[in-house]
C-alpha cells in the first residue's frame, strides 16, 4: 500500500460548526448504558481514569446536566477514577448538551498529551507507542490496543468492547486521534524537514458515518470506515524518530514506576492466571481448541516472548493450566449435554477419546462417565468434583 506524502499537523484547526444529532442519539447512548449494566455488570462498576472526561467537562464550564444519571456531584467527583458506566453518563450528556464534533474539536486542541509524561520521556516514537499501549490496556478495561509491525507497516489497532453499543465507535475514534496526536508531537521533535515521511493510513469499523465526516473536516488525515478492524497504520521507519530530549535515567525510572505500580496492582487482585485461563477457556468454547501462545499474546496487547516471561516469572505452565480448563468445559459438556464422552472429545480436539479420558482422570480424579454420574446424582449445578492434581 502507497501512501500519500504529506506530514500530519494539528495546527491551523478550522472551526466547525457541531449541529446536535437530536433526542435520538442521546436515548440510544442511554440504552447502551443500561445494556452494558445488564451484559457486562463487572464492566459497568469497573473504575476508568477520568481525564480527558474532565477536561471536556472543564472546557463547557462544569454544566449542571453533566452529572444526571450518575449520583455524582461537583464536590463528589475528586477521585481519579469512576465507573465506567458514570464515565460513559458524563459523556452522553456532554454529547446531547454539545454534539459528538464538539468534543471532537476540544481533544484537538487539549493543550497537552494523555500519559504526557511518558510519551515525551521516551527514546523514540515506537517505545512511546507501546508504553502507552501498556498503559491504556491496564487501565481502561473497555478498551483494548495491540502494536503489530511487520517490518515495513506497524498497524495500532482499536477495538472498544461491544458491549458499550452507541459508544464504541466515539472511543475507538477518540483513541485513533490520540495516537496520531501522539505520532504528530514525534514528527515535530525533529529538524525541518523531518518527521512522518507519509501521512498515517486510518479505518474506523464502527464509527457513525456522520461522525467520521466531521471529523476529517478536522483533521488532514482522512479517516477511512473501515470493514474489520479500527487501526491507525504507520510506516514502521517512522517508530524510530527519535526524542531529542531523551535521557536514559529518566526514561529507566518512568519504566521502573510504572512496573511498580503493575505489581502492586497485581497483588492487590491482579491475576495473570486468571485472564490467562479465561481466554482459554472462552477458546474451547467458542473453537473448541486451545489459543496458541501468539493468540494469547495478541489479546492481552503484548508479544510472545513477553507473555513467556510473565508465565514464567509466576510459576505458571500453560499446559497445566490449558489441561484444567479443557476439564472444565467437558465437565460443563458432561453435566448440560447428553453428548456421548467421545464426541466431548472430539469437540476439544482429541481424535483419540482413550487420550482425553486421561487427562479428565488426572485433573478429577476419575473418568468422565463417573464424573457424569455422580454430578447427576448431586443435581447441583454449580457443584463440581474437579480438583488440580498435586
Amino acid at each position: 500500500m502507497t501512501l500519500p506524502a504529506n506530514r500530519l499537523t494539528f495546527s491551523a484547526i478550522a472551526a466547525l460548526s457541531c449541529p446536535l444529532r437530536g433526542k435520538g442519539l442521546m436515548n440510544r447512548l442511554t440504552e447502551s448504558i443500561e445494556r452494558l449494566e445488564a451484559l457486562r455488570p463487572d464492566l459497568a462498576s469497573a473504575p476508568v481514569p477520568v481525564g480527558l472526561t474532565r477536561y471536556w467537562a472543564a472546557s463547557f464550564g462544569w454544566p449542571e446536566d453533566l452529572w444526571r444519571g450518575t449520583g455524582l456531584t461537583a464536590e463528589t467527583y475528586s477521585t481519579e477514577d469512576i465507573s465506567v458506566a458514570d464515565d460513559l453518563r458524563m459523556i452522553g450528556n456532554l454529547i446531547e448538551l454539545h454534539g459528538e464534533e464538539a468534543l471532537i474539536r476540544k481533544f484537538l486542541d487539549w493543550p497537552y498529551v494523555p500519559h504526557e509524561t511518558i510519551v515525551f520521556s521516551a527514546p523514540d516514537l515506537g517505545a512511546a507507542l507501546e508504553a502507552v499501549v501498556g498503559i491504556i490496556n491496564r487501565t481502561n478495561p473497555q478498551l483494548h490496543l495491540q502494536l503489530a509491525d511487520d517490518g515495513a507497516w506497524c498497524d495500532i489497532f482499536i477495538s472498544a468492547d461491544p458491549t458499550l453499543g452507541q459508544f464504541r465507535g466515539f472511543v475507538e475514534v477518540i483513541t485513533t486521534l490520540f495516537v496520531l496526536r501522539i505520532a504528530d508531537s514525534y514528527a515535530r521533535f525533529g529538524p525541518s524537514g523531518d518527521g512522518l515521511k507519509s501521512s498515517p493510513y486510518v479505518e474506523a469499523v464502527h464509527a457513525d458515518p456522520l461522525l467520521l465526516q466531521a471529523v476529517n473536516g478536522l483533521v488532514p488525515a482522512s479517516i477511512r470506515r473501515g470493514a474489520e478492524r479500527t487501526f491507525v497504520r504507520l510506516e514502521t521507519t517512522a517508530l524510530r524518530l527519535a526524542n531529542p530530549g531523551y535521557r536514559a535515567s529518566t526514561w529507566q525510572d518512568l519504566l521502573r514506576e510504572i512496573g511498580g505500580r503493575e505489581g502492586a496492582a497485581h497483588q492487590q487482585g491482579g491475576d495473570l492466571e486468571g485472564e490467562i485461563t479465561a481466554l482459554v477457556l472462552a477458546s474451547l468454547r467458542e473453537r473448541g481448541r486451545v489459543p496458541q501462545m501468539s493468540e494469547l499474546a495478541q489479546a492481552r496487547g503484548t508479544s510472545v516472548r513477553s507473555l513467556a516471561r510473565q508465565l514464567a516469572a509466576s510459576g505458571i505452565s500453560l499446559r497445566d493450566l490449558s489441561g484444567h480448563a479443557i476439564v472444565q468445559v467437558a465437565a460443563e459438556k458432561l453435566r448440560s449435554t447428553d453428548l456421548p464422552v467421545s464426541e466431548i472429545a472430539l469437540s476439544l480436539g482429541y481424535s483419540e477419546p482413550s487420550s482425553f479420558v486421561r487427562a479428565f482422570r488426572k485433573v478429577a480424579g476419575m473418568t468422565p462417565g463417573k464424573w457424569r454420574t455422580l454430578a447427576c446424582a448431586a443435581g447441583d449445578q454449580d457443584a463440581s468434583p474437579l480438583r488440580r492434581a498435586g
